[in-house]
């Protein structure tokens, strides 16, 4: 089974907890993307390494955020941008 989704957010070049911010619908915000991505990827892992990718949210400002994924093998970056893509289509 695997270890679960990790997910990360970086705004400005800092690393941030949404459970942190003192605006809360900025924080709202920050939530509904990782329970979008999570709601899409938890059940995703390396079928040869038992691995979760893992997520990474970043931009300047929380109006600029890019979604990376990041794993063991490029199979499993793969697999979870074909989902995530499908699923904005």
């Amino acid at each position: 089974m695997g270890k679960g989704v990790a997910f990360a957010f970086q705004i400005g070049g800092r690393e941030l907890d949404p459970a942190q911010m003192e605006d809360p619908q900025e924080a709202a915000l920050l939530q509904e993307i990782v329970e979008s991505v999570v709601d899409r990827t938890e059940l995703l892992q390396c079928s040869e390494h038992g691995e979760p990718p893992r997520f990474l949210c970043s931009g300047e400002n929380i109006n600029e955020l890019s979604l990376e994924v990041f794993g063991c093998c490029e199979s499993l970056v793969g697999e979870v941008e074909k989902l995530l893509n499908e699923a904005a289509e």
